[in-house]
């Protein structure tokens, strides 16, 4: 099953260009901070995947972690209104970045993977991520937002961050010596990922920013 890893890429990249090609949407937005986050993530992948896959370094999965969890929480607080939920982001921020300190002095990080500080700033990010979707529903003008890119980001990392802690617990405490169940939960979480940066391309085609949206309707 080698050739997934291949079409993962494919995605990953893909939302990466798509966002490139559609910048001029949102360049003058903190959603132009998705941009480097997208390429970062696809380059590392291919790097981790492909050039580096002999050698397993642990260090870039650990640098990964911290910079993409902690970049989709700062981003999607630039992306809130109100401020009691704002507030809630800040707290969520630096929980995460406790996280991943405590982890970084308690475990080695060049053979050590940070699961815990993974798994727990993967339900920051759900969460996050819901208080933003929470503002969009609140929003009188919900038909038009549905055009947001960054909906469309929120969708698609959400499908990604709710399966995963599943795919993790069951990688950990589910399989075993079964090739089955192994091959089984690396496909669902390829179809996780597809999904997830397929949104992401398809909403910097299909959306606009939301504040030229506002202007819109205003």
């Amino acid at each position: 099953m080698d050739y997934l890893i291949y079409i993962v890429l494919l995605f990953e990249f893909a939302a990466a260009i798509s966002a490139t090609v559609y910048y001029k949407k949102y360049k003058s937005t903190p959603l132009k901070w998705m941009l480097p986050l997208l390429w970062y993530i696809a380059i590392n992948e291919f790097a981790c995947h492909i050039l580096l896959a002999p050698y397993r370094f642990e260090i870039l999965y650990n640098f990964y972690e911290v910079i993409v969890c902690l970049g989709l929480l700062i981003i999607t607080r630039l992306h809130l209104s109100h401020h009691i939920r704002i507030a809630i982001a800040n707290v969520l921020i630096v929980i995460s970045a406790i996280a991943f300190t405590i982890t970084a002095i308690t475990q080695d990080p060049f053979k050590d993977w940070p699961v815990f500080s993974f798994t727990l700033s993967t339900i920051l990010i759900i969460i996050a991520l819901t208080l933003y979707l929470v503002e969009q529903l609140r929003s009188n003008k919900i038909v038009r937002y549905t055009r947001d890119i960054f909906l469309w980001v929120s969708i698609g990392f959400l499908i990604f961050h709710i399966s995963y802690p599943v795919i993790m617990f069951s990688r950990y405490f589910l399989v075993t010596d079964s090739v089955f169940l192994y091959e089984a939960i690396f496909l669902i979480q390829f179809i996780a990922v597809i999904a997830c940066y397929g949104t992401i391309a398809f909403g910097f085609y299909r959306g606009v920013h939301s504040a030229t949206l506002i202007r819109r309707i205003l």
